[in-house]
């Protein structure tokens, strides 16, 4: 299974790589949302952990368009964030329905999470949709 971790912060996103290695898990990184979009153009992932607040694109946006282009990539969003007290955070995150995790968080619910939407079956025999 591979994840794709998008966050800004090399330290954390350095840490969460290792946490997902040592799980069993392949790792791709990106720095922020306009990078993991190229990536996800490219390949198709079990889980995306996705924090919210990046520069060039935040986890906000990226989660709009892989919604519209990528659906299926959409609903493999794990969202890790510390922006629980924005009220426009908070009913973002309320209105996708995605799995979220509050910075710090406990490890093992972390694997927890991402196991439980990497192993989730494709809806049907296509992971991506074409763009007109």
């Amino acid at each position: 299974m591979t994840v794709l971790v998008v966050e800004d912060n090399p330290e954390v996103r350095n840490s969460l790589t290792r946490i997902l290695t040592r799980a069993g898990f392949e790792v791709d990184e990106a720095e922020n949302g306009l990078v993991a979009l190229s990536k996800v153009e490219q390949r198709s992932y079990g889980a995306l952990v996705c924090d919210i607040m990046m520069p060039v694109m935040d986890g906000v946006r990226l989660y709009q368009l892989l919604a519209h282009q990528y659906p299926e990539a959409a609903r493999r969003v794990v969202f890790v964030s510390a922006w629980f007290d924005d009220p426009d955070v908070r009913g973002f995150l309320d209105h996708t329905d995605r799995p979220v995790l509050r910075k710090p968080f406990d490890i093992e619910q972390f694997i927890q999470t991402v196991r439980g939407v990497a192993e989730q079956p494709a809806p049907g025999p296509s992971l991506r949709v074409d763009r007109a």
